[in-house]
């Protein structure tokens, strides 16, 4: 009575442990892509400027630095006068599209002057600097909450570029005014969210997987069928390399909606994309790995059960 008692307390212990090890291994597969890419400095830089440096959203920034400057200096005779006949060498006759097509090829051939890179990757470290510490940051700050949103100054970017094009355009010349300047990143409660769920990442990114190891090696410890308790931890970290990827798929889909600006959601699109590929191989290889742990528990199963086969 004793011992079958003893056994049915060890399988519901084992059960229960097994529910706890699904979120335990999700946990620590998320804590462990965040520490490498995300929360990391020079990963999280390195990722973004060569996102950046695609052909497509070099495209996007140029079009749309060429519209704010252009919409800018129409009401600037002297200065627009300065920019198409002087520096584009586009006819007085030429239309405002005529001046934006021209601006845009130089602005594309400018974004590799090494004042613009580095203006940008400025920017990039602000926005890790945010995504971080969620911190609210002064006014005069290139990346900055306003209200109820995360928003970038393009303004030093712009400035650097059209010093780029050529030394006539100064600050002073090309000072787009504020609400052309900045665009909205993010919701500042969604900054804070994102902010806080990075931490806990990082803080839990060693003490997770450990916890995950040591309640599979108990689950295997205390089951009185081992070799079936194998093959459930098995099936237990195939789900949640499938529940990761799912949340990832769901994530891709939703990211880019938080800004309406059409570059900023190309660019965060496309980040996105080039971040989750590491937590994408990271599923796959728990999903596989996963399979393979069911499957040598299953075939061992049916070894045991075969008669034909005696007991090693």
């Amino acid at each position: 009575m004793g011992s079958t008692l003893g056994r049915v307390i060890r399988t519901a212990v084992a059960a229960v442990l097994l529910v706890l090890l699904l979120p335990a291994i999700v946990i620590a597969n998320a804590s462990n892509w965040a520490a490498r890419t995300v929360v990391d400095d020079a990963a999280f830089s390195s990722t973004v400027a060569r996102v950046m440096d695609t052909p497509s959203l070099r495209a996007a920034i140029s079009q749309r630095v060429s519209d704010e400057v252009t919409t800018y200096l129409a009401a600037n005779p002297e200065t627009f006068r300065l920019l198409t006949t002087e520096i584009l060498h586009v006819s007085g006759s030429a239309t405002m599209e005529d001046v934006r097509t021209a601006l845009r090829a130089r602005l594309a051939v400018a974004l590799d002057d090494p004042a613009v890179k580095q203006a940008r990757d400025e920017a990039i470290a602000a926005m890790h600097a945010y995504l971080i510490g969620a911190a609210t940051g002064a006014a005069d700050k290139a990346v900055r909450i306003q209200g109820d949103e995360l928003v970038l100054d393009t303004g030093p970017i712009v400035e650097r570029l059209a010093g780029a094009l050529d030394a006539r355009l100064t600050p002073a010349t090309v000072q787009l005014p504020e609400a052309d300047r900045v665009v909205v990143l993010a919701s500042a409660q969604a900054l804070a969210t994102t902010s806080q769920a990075l931490s806990l990442l990082e803080i839990v990114q060693f003490l997770i997987p450990v916890v995950a190891v040591v309640v599979a090696l108990a689950i295997l410890g205390l089951a009185h069928r081992r070799v079936r308790a194998l093959g459930l931890v098995g099936i237990a970290v195939t789900i949640a390399g499938a529940v990761t990827l799912l949340a990832a798929w769901f994530g891709g889909r939703t990211v880019g909606e938080a800004s309406t600006d059409f570059t900023v959601r190309e660019i965060a699109t496309d980040a996105y994309a080039s971040f989750v590929t590491l937590l994408v191989w990271q599923c796959i290889a728990l999903i596989v790995g996963g399979l393979v742990i069911a499957t040598v528990a299953w075939l061992l199963l049916r070894r045991h059960a075969d008669p034909s086969v005696s007991p090693a």
